[in-house]
């Protein structure tokens, strides 16, 4: 990927994700029941942050932003404080989770919640 063509559009109902872009994909699969085995759509969002190193970042050619746990906390700090000003205006989003999986637990890993917030529709709806 690059500036120019910063990604590709996947169907992934009709493309083996896992077969084609293993690398991309598997530290999705088996995540919060996410199967990208299934035929089964996955109804949710999932979205990995990984941290890198500053000269990766630099070598980057999609962008330059260095991820860090701090950098991370400080988000969802951010997120804390406005999150139910945020859910109101999201017209399909119910529940944000923040969870984070340490780098030394390895793969399949379960990770672990650090924050969330969710909007429970009143009774009757």
């Amino acid at each position: 990927a690059s500036v120019q063509k910063p990604g590709v559009k996947l169907r992934f109902l009709k493309i083996d994700v896992l077969d084609k872009f293993r690398d991309q994909f598997e530290p999705y699969h088996g995540m919060f029941g996410c199967d990208l085995t299934a035929s089964a759509p996955f109804h949710g969002t999932l979205i990995r942050i990984p941290f890198r190193t500053q000269e990766a970042a630099k070598a980057s050619e999609i962008s330059n932003f260095l991820g860090t746990p701090a950098k991370a906390l400080e988000a969802i700090s951010a997120f804390r404080a406005a999150a139910a000003q945020c859910l109101i205006f999201l017209q399909h989003v119910r529940k944000v989770q923040f969870c984070w999986i340490a780098p030394e637990a390895g793969p399949g890993a379960s990770p672990s919640p650090v924050f969330e917030v969710e909007i429970v529709p009143p009774a009757g709806e």
